[in-house]
């Protein structure tokens, strides 16, 4: 993959203040230190996907559970800015109003949320909820967006969206277009999980969803072959992650065998990895 741009998904930390039914950040534990709590272990996991360049265009992409509740997020973007890789973070968008300050802002080349609908019932029904019930501020979400394209022009906003049981009848263009996002990842509820393998979607539900929405512009679709190793995960414990049936394997731990020697360990398509970005915004 010498001439392809890569992205790399670190996914910090399991937990999450929402409690999403489907959620797919669920792994193996591990007697392995958690990475993100460990400065210099994380520094070396940076190092070691920066290692990845070799004249080529690396993103490491901030993940979770919910990447902002790392109190040490700030530390990792910075150091991240300091190996030259691009930066992103996809979040559900909660705490960006308080957690991500600007100086941070100005590092990033992406910044991601994950809406799945702005229906406050269908919200609670789908989880994406603290357990109180209370659900993040779209509105509030959607003006941070606007004043961090304006604070960084460069930056390039994507939305996520997870096609569901409770939300595959949604119209969420109006919302969404007011947005305006560079890119809107449109995602089929994958059964990664065992949890998740209870939200499974028909082809039917998730052409509905399709057709109301493809006629934007910047929506892109993704079924369940096209999401399957067809991305560059980590899990929290510094291990490339891929998928197995209604489960993950696991490379060893990158930081101690070597980013290079972990790839080869895991099932990752590099066809569907480059489709995914042909002529879109990585």
């Amino acid at each position: 993959m010498e001439n392809t741009n890569l992205v790399v998904n670190w996914h910090l930390l399991e937990p999450c203040q929402l409690k999403c039914k489907y959620c797919y950040a669920e792994w193996k534990k591990s007697d392995l230190p958690l990475l993100y709590r460990e400065e210099q272990k994380s520094n070396a996991l940076i190092r070691e996907i920066a290692s990845l360049a070799n004249n080529r265009q690396v993103r490491l992409s901030f993940a979770g559970g919910e990447p902002l509740l790392d109190n040490k997020i700030s530390q990792k973007i910075k150091s991240a800015s300091e190996q030259s890789l691009k930066i992103s973070i996809i979040t559900n968008g909660d705490f960006l109003t308080r957690k991500l300050p600007d100086d941070d802002l100005l590092k990033l080349s992406m910044l991601g949320v994950s809406i799945d609908s702005f229906n406050s019932f269908k919200n609670i029904a789908i989880g994406r909820a603290t357990v109180s019930r209370r659900m993040p501020d779209y509105n509030e979400i959607i003006a941070y967006l606007q004043h961090a394209k304006q604070l960084n022009p460069h930056l390039k906003i994507k939305i996520n969206t997870v096609v569901n049981p409770f939300n595959w009848n949604d119209d969420l263009s109006e919302k969404i277009e007011k947005i305006s996002p560079d890119k809107w990842k449109i995602l089929r509820v994958l059964p990664a999980t065992k949890k998740s393998t209870q939200f499974s979607i028909t082809n039917e539900q998730f052409e509905a969803f399709k057709l109301k929405h493809r006629h934007l512009p910047y929506a892109q679709f993704e079924d369940n072959t096209d999401m399957l190793n067809s991305y560059l995960m980590i899990d929290p414990y510094g291990r490339f992650f891929f998928n197995i049936a209604e489960g993950y394997g696991y490379s060893d731990p990158i930081i101690e065998v070597g980013i290079d020697n972990a790839l080869k360990q895991i099932k990752f398509d590099e066809t569907k990895f480059i489709n995914r970005y042909e002529g879109g915004v990585q």
